[in-house]
C-alpha cells in the first residue's frame, strides 16, 4: 500500500491526493518518477490521456503499467487524486471502469497540461490540510485529525458520536480491513440497506472477507425465531398520541427512538431503565434534557 509521503506536497505546482489503498507494489520506481511529472504539471512527459470514461485519466508508469486518476476540488482549487495502478493495460480489472470496454490507447485523448482540464466533479467537502489520504465509500472522503486517529486503532472498539459525525463512514472503512466473516447489524432496517449500498457503491471488493449486512431482527432470526412481535412506529404513534398533549414532546419519533434506544436499548441487567436510572442519565445519554424526562 501506498502510505503518508513527504514527497506529495500542496506546494507544487498541481496537488496530489491519493486513495487510501492505493498499492504501488512493484512499480515504486516508476510511481515516483510519474508522480513528480504529475505533480509538476508535465503532463507531456507523464503521457496523460483521457480516459473513454468520463472524469478519469491514466498516465503512463512503463512499458506495461498505468497510473488511473481523476481530479477533485476543495475551496476552489483543483487537486489530481491517484486511484489505483492497473498492470500489463489490463483495464477490464479496475475497479473504476468496471469491465468497460476500452479503446485500444492509441485512441486516448492526450493531455498535455492540467490548464486544459476543468472539473465540477468530485466536490470535497472537508479536507484535512495534513493528510493526502482520501477514502472512498459512494463519495470522495477525507478524514479529519480525530477520524484519523479512531480508524487506525484496532477492534474491539466503542464509537459514540452524533448524527453526521462520520460514524458509519468510520464503521464501513474500518470494515474493509477486516478478515472472515463479518456480519454488520443495526436495529434500523434502512440503515443496514443504506449501508450494504454505500459499502458495495464503488466496486469494492475483499477477497479475504464475507459481509452480511442483517437488521437485529433479520439476524436473531437467523438462529432463532424471537418471541412476539416487535412495536412498529406506526403502532407506537397511535398510542402516543393519546398521551402527547399531557407530555408536552410533539415529536413521537424522537421519542420512539428514546424506548427502543435508551429506556430499552441500554441497560444490560435488565430488561429497561427504571424511573430513577432514566433521569440519572448524563446528557449525552438521552436526546431529552431531564425536565422532558421527567415528564416521558
Amino acid at each position: 500500500m501506498y502510505s503518508e509521503s513527504p514527497n506529495i506536497s500542496l506546494s507544487m505546482k498541481l496537488p496530489i491526493l491519493y486513495l487510501n489503498d492505493l498499492n504501488i507494489q512493484s512499480v515504486e520506481k516508476t510511481f515516483s518518477k510519474t508522480l513528480k511529472q504529475l505533480q509538476d504539471g508535465d503532463f507531456k512527459s507523464a503521457d496523460v490521456r483521457k480516459m473513454p470514461t468520463s472524469g478519469f485519466y491514466r498516465a503512463r508508469l512503463d512499458i506495461r503499467d498505468r497510473l488511473l486518476f481523476t481530479f477533485a476540488n476543495y475551496e476552489n482549487q483543483k487537486y489530481l487524486l491517484l486511484l489505483e495502478v492497473i498492470k500489463d493495460h489490463n483495464y477490464s480489472h479496475s475497479r473504476f471502469l468496471r469491465g468497460a470496454i476500452v479503446p485500444d490507447e492509441d485512441n486516448f485523448v492526450r493531455v498535455l497540461s492540467p490548464d486544459e482540464i476543468s472539473t465540477q466533479e468530485n466536490d470535497l467537502i472537508f479536507l484535512n490540510p495534513k493528510s493526502r489520504k482520501i477514502h472512498l465509500l459512494n463519495k470522495f472522503i477525507s478524514f479529519d485529525h480525530l477520524q484519523d486517529s479512531i480508524y487506525s486503532l484496532f477492534p474491539p472498539l466503542i464509537i459514540v458520536g452524533s448524527a453526521g459525525s462520520g460514524k458509519t463512514a468510520l464503521v464501513l472503512e474500518k470494515l474493509k480491513e477486516l478478515p472472515g466473516e463479518i456480519a454488520y447489524i443495526s436495529l434500523s432496517k434502512f440503515l443496514v440497506e443504506n449501508a450494504s449500498k454505500i459499502y458495495y457503491s464503488s466496486g469494492f471488493d475483499n477477497e479475504k472477507q464475507e459481509v452480511e449486512f442483517l437488521s437485529l431482527h433479520n439476524y436473531l432470526s437467523s438462529w432463532e425465531k424471537p418471541q412476539g412481535t416487535e412495536v412498529t412506529f406506526r403502532q407506537f404513534d397511535s398510542w402516543y398520541f393519546r398521551y402527547a398533549q399531557t407530555v408536552r414532546i410533539n415529536e413521537p419519533y424522537r421519542v420512539f427512538e428514546e424506548f427502543k434506544g435508551v429506556i430499552t436499548g441500554s441497560p444490560v441487567h435488565t430488561a429497561w431503565l427504571s424511573q430513577a436510572e432514566y433521569l440519572e442519565l448524563g446528557v449525552k445519554q438521552s436526546i431529552f434534557s431531564t425536565a422532558e424526562r421527567e415528564r416521558l
